[in-house]
């Protein structure tokens, strides 16, 4: 747990695991991946990480990941990445980005992904033995 600061409540990290997803396939359309909630303190700077295994249907496709703040895949961009997917198999992925919240409240990050070169389906996984996480963590 981490120390409040004076008059400030206690905020512990935020982790949202996923213990199964459908394969989402990704063409070339962006797709809404994972999202979480998390009460915020005006001023505070938090950390939001993904990481979780990321797929194609054909060898050399590149992902793009994004974090986004808000919901579905009109939020705004705080960090995009990509992962270049050499074969079919299961790679790990993660992104990180960070931001700093102008009112004290509830607020909404979400992972997004698509496809933005290639031919293949880009699919992100997890399971109960490889869960993908989505962490938001305040820095004091």
């Amino acid at each position: 747990m981490y120390p409040a600061r004076a008059g400030e409540p206690t905020i512990v990290p935020y982790v949202v695991e996923d213990e199964q997803v459908s394969p989402s396939t990704a063409g070339s359309g962006e797709l809404t991946g994972q999202t979480v909630d998390v009460a915020v303190i005006d001023g505070a700077t938090y950390e939001i990480e993904w990481t979780g295994l990321v797929h194609s249907t054909v060898g050399g496709d590149i992902a793009t990941l994004q974090i986004r703040e808000g919901s579905g895949t009109g939020g705004t961009v705080l960090m995009s990445g990509q992962i270049y997917l050499d074969s079919t198999d299961v790679f790990l992925a993660s992104i990180r980005a960070t931001w700093t919240a102008s009112a004290t409240g509830d607020e909404t990050f979400t992972l997004t992904h698509q496809r933005t070169s290639g031919s293949g389906n880009i699919n992100r996984y997890a399971n109960a033995t490889a869960p993908s996480l989505f962490t938001v963590r305040r820095r004091l």
